[in-house]
């Protein structure tokens, strides 16, 4: 299962570079933050033995972009902080408020959905649709 999911880390990672490079779109400014942030996030959901503290760059880096940037991914980046929240909150007081089925859920359409928003505004950015 590990190497399956390394396999399917590595190919979403071209998928992506292939939409980005090949089709001539560019990262400018900053969506290079935005592009980092998602490159961390893809990692830390997909690949195995991944913990949730691995996941504060890129909802740092996020955060910081849709409240710069582009607020149209705030929900997003809300639900990935409100799952973050959840976990810690389970891991220190013990109360398993929401169930991490739910969470885990809830963290990989607010993933989805990033990723979405980024294609978009890539297309936007380069003037190619």
């Amino acid at each position: 299962f590990s190497r399956m999911m390394i396999l399917f880390t590595m190919a979403i990672f071209v998928v992506m570079w292939i939409f980005l490079v090949k089709k001539g779109r560019i990262i400018r400014g900053e969506l290079w933050l935005a592009a980092l942030g998602w490159s961390v996030l893809t990692c830390y959901v997909f690949l195995p033995k991944m913990h949730e503290r691995y996941d504060y760059l890129a909802v740092l880096l996020l955060f910081v972009f849709c409240i710069a940037f582009y607020r149209k991914i705030i929900p997003a980046v809300g639900i990935l902080l409100f799952c973050d929240f959840c976990t810690y909150e389970n891991c220190i007081s013990g109360l398993n408020a929401v169930p991490r089925t739910v969470l885990a859920i809830f963290y990989l359409l607010a993933y989805g959905y990033i990723t979405w928003r980024l294609i978009l505004i890539c297309k936007k950015e380069s003037g190619i649709e």
